[in-house]
Order: C-alpha cells, then structure tokens, then sequence
C-alpha cells in the first residue's frame, strides 16, 4: 500500500502518465473492454501488449476505440497529411551544420518538404497511431531529435503534435549539444548503439527518454541517466 510519505516507484509513476496508460483507461471506462490475453506477449494486466503488432483491423472494439481516441471519424485518414494536426507550431526543425531553418505544420500543407512523399501517401493509421503514440509515448510538448536520414520512416510521429528536430551531427557530443540547444525531449537512438553515455542523458534535464525502433520508448532515470523499457 502507498502511503502518504511513500512514492510509487519510478517506472510505476512514469506508466501511469503515459499515452498507453491513457488509452487503457479510455478502453475500459468507455468501451468496456478488459484487460485481454489478445497478443503472445501480453498479460492479463496488459502488461507487455504488442499495440504496433496488434491485428488492430481484425479486433472491431480494439480499431473503434482507438479512432475515437484519436479523434478520427471512420474510416479514419487515408494519408498522413490528413491525420497530421491543423497548427502553427513547429513541426520540422532542419539542424544541419549551423543552419537551422523551421516548418510548422501548416507549412506542410502548403510547402514542399523532404517529408512530402510519405505525408501523402496511403498509409496505415492504426498500427502508426499505435506504434508512435501508444509504444513511443510522442506527445504534442515533445521535440523529437533524429537523424534526418531517419525522417521519411519516422514521419507518423507527427501525429502527436511533437517537433522534430533533424541532424546530421557526427557523434554522441554532437548530438547532446542539439538536445541542449533545442530543449529536446525524445531522442531516436541508433540501433544496437547507445548514443549519449548515462552521464550526459543524467544532465540533458529535459530529455525524458531514448526511441528505439521496435523497443518503444525507454526511460531516463534523471537520478543516473540509465535507461529501461517502459
């Protein structure tokens, strides 16, 4: 039992703010649906749910209750640029060398960007709406930092409203320099590579966690900069 001078533990803490955690309790208040055994790697709590991998066309509820809570009628978006918010906020910060130039995301609508060909093309609204909000908790206050060579098969995270910052830095000081300048929230990390040692993420105050492609996002433990999986 938590008492009044006890805390959660962080991991507990951090999952009950996330996304995930959100859309669970949007699924179980409004659409009724109980915690299922409907992936090989969940459990009864839905604790380790493959949201990305999920069947999500062949589960009725399951699709219905995530376009609601997406906001989307149905059928949902064909293409990403449809889903994508209607704002002036900052969508795309290019970093390259010293040159910083910026798009909001009414800009995409009306400006030709290295993102045009997969924001209007057919995509799959579910399973990206799953994968980034859902496994990689993007919210509409993170700025995402990654490689600009990464940007066309990250685009969907722009579903959350987030910015993302492109780079070309050469190396992990590089890149904690942009993190610092830029305020950044998320960084996408390279596969089986740790990009920035514990020591400098424990100082990057406002970065909350590391992306990796199929791991979702992990958390930044501010005490000793470690990561772990949400």
């Amino acid at each position: 039992m938590t008492t009044k001078n006890s805390r959660l533990p962080l991991a507990a803490e951090r999952e009950i703010t996330t996304n995930r955690a959100a859309f669970v309790d949007f699924l179980t208040t409004v659409y009724g649906v109980q915690p299922p055994v409907l992936s090989p790697r969940s459990g009864p709590d839905w604790h380790g749910f493959d949201w990305h991998g999920f069947d999500w066309a062949g589960t009725p509820a399951m699709a219905d209750a995530l376009r609601d809570f997406m906001g989307w009628g149905n059928p949902p978006p064909r293409t990403l640029i449809e889903a994508i918010p209607r704002s002036p906020a900052p969508a795309l910060i290019l970093r390259l060398g010293d040159a910083r130039r910026v798009w909001s995301y009414d800009d995409l609508r009306t400006t030709s960007t290295l993102l045009a060909p997969v924001l209007h093309r057919p995509f799959d609204p579910l399973r990206t709406a799953a994968r980034h909000l859902l496994d990689d908790d993007a919210r509409p206050d993170d700025r995402i930092l990654l490689r600009e060579t990464n940007a066309r098969h990250l685009a969907g995270l722009l579903l959350s409203g987030a910015a993302l910052v492109l780079h070309n830095a050469p190396d992990a000081r590089g890149i904690a320099d942009l993190a610092l300048e830029e305020s950044v929230t998320l960084i996408h990390g390279e596969p089986d590579q740790r990009v920035i040692e514990p020591e400098t993420l424990r100082k990057l105050g406002t970065v909350r966690g590391i992306l990796h492609d199929g791991w979702g996002i992990r958390h930044i433990d501010p005490a000793t900069g470690e990561t772990a999986p949400a």
